[in-house]
């Protein structure tokens, strides 16, 4: 069942009529966003705890969107950590929406719970450079299908915390249960995450890195994946074993080997034409 949001559209968040019937965020189940929304967030802060409907999300094409979730960083009077739960959102879809900066923003006083969140495709947005902080990656334990692609800003998917943003990570970030990992067409990847923490994936057994020209590393700190991962590659298909690091090093080289053996061969190419022309 798809519920309509004139609200989406508008700055008022109070219930309207529609049909017959009371309609609010408390109703919504299926949220189909498209250019004609023109705020810059999809869920203003004021109406994320009504959103306990809420089971898909599909955004295409909304040029003015920077946001998903907007976050703020307002401190109550007692300072305690406000926890917004999403009990049955499972998936998140978007595609070409060109100032997206954020899904949503982390911070130590407000954090965000997708229980059931098993899916989050992001294709053609342009302006995002990461998809989760260090934080962020427990809010999404379900998690089981990563799929990015064409993001031509993309420098990594999990980034630091921001420098404002005091929120508690563990030692080891963990994505339970994340099964497809794919990152096709992101031109200035440099790696999955660069920061110094380990990273475990234990239930990744398909991962698809395609036309990452400038990826250098899985992970810098230590990286933990299944032995039976797959790897897919726009050169075939590969056992990475338990150092992905390692392989992805591996195949940098071979590259970078096999691009100056096909410089060389041109050079010879070429020196042999002179000679026949001097003949």
């Amino acid at each position: 069942m798809e519920i309509p949001s004139p609200s989406l559209n508008c700055k008022s968040s109070s219930p309207t009529k529609l049909e017959g019937r009371t309609w609010s965020f408390h109703n919504l189940i299926q949220c189909k966003i498209d250019n004609s929304h023109k705020d810059t967030k999809i869920f203003p802060s004021n109406e994320l705890q009504q959103l306990e409907q809420l089971e898909t999300i599909h955004a295409h094409h909304c040029d003015n969107v920077e946001e998903v979730f907007e976050v703020t960083s307002e401190v109550t009077n007692n300072e305690s950590q406000t926890n917004v739960k999403f009990p049955k959102l499972r998936e998140v879809d978007l595609k070409y929406i060109h100032s997206l900066k954020y899904i949503w923003k982390s911070n130590q006083w407000r954090t965000l719970e997708f229980r059931n969140l098993t899916t989050l495709s992001i294709h053609g947005c342009r302006s995002l450079e990461h998809v989760f902080t260090c934080s962020m990656v427990g809010c999404v334990m379900q998690l089981q299908e990563l799929h990015i692609d064409w993001c031509v800003n993309m420098k990594v998917i999990v980034k630091e915390e921001e420098e404002d943003c005091d929120a508690e990570v563990s030692e080891i970030i963990e994505f339970r249960s994340l099964k497809s990992l794919q990152l096709s067409r992101l031109p200035r990847l440099k790696g999955f995450y660069l920061g110094k923490k380990d990273f475990t994936l234990p239930s990744l057994d398909t991962l698809v890195i395609s036309m990452c020209p400038e990826i250098m590393v899985f992970t810098k700190g230590h990286s933990i994946i299944p032995e039976q991962t797959i790897l897919e590659t726009s050169f075939g298909s590969f056992n990475v074993g338990e150092d992905i690091n390692s392989f992805i090093l591996t195949k940098k080289q071979e590259l970078v080997l096999a691009g100056m053996m096909n410089q060389v061969g041109k050079f010879w190419i070429g020196m042999m034409a002179l000679q026949v022309l001097a003949l």
